[in-house]
């Protein structure tokens, strides 16, 4: 629910929308997303159902940034195997993102 400012929010590979104040939109789990701010500033509530992880990953993405400015495909694709209910890169399919995570996790434990 956006309390003031605006969002975009594109739900799927192909929709996207701006989310005024007062506006609210709901994304199905599993389904790619991404939201960014219109402008200066936003203030909105997300909530997630069911939570999951959903704390830990965040805190794991900000790690991330932290550390390396932006994350890489390979911290993207560990956080996939990681956290595979929670997260996902918005651009791939999740389940083909999850495969591909199983697959780059073997091969490093392998190395």
């Amino acid at each position: 629910m956006v309390r003031d400012g605006t969002l975009r929010v594109r739900d799927g590979f192909r929709k996207s929308r701006l989310i005024q104040p007062g506006g609210e939109v709901a994304i199905p789990p599993g389904r790619p997303h991404t939201f960014s701010v219109v402008g200066e500033s936003a203030h909105f509530i997300a909530e997630f159902r069911p939570a999951w992880q959903i704390a830990e990953v965040f805190r794991a993405v900000f790690a991330l940034a932290d550390r390396h400015g932006k994350p890489s495909f390979s911290d993207l694709l560990a956080l996939t195997d990681r956290y595979p209910d929670d997260f996902y890169a918005p651009v791939i399919p999740p389940a083909l993102q999850r495969r591909i995570g199983r697959s780059f996790a073997r091969a490093r434990t392998r190395s």
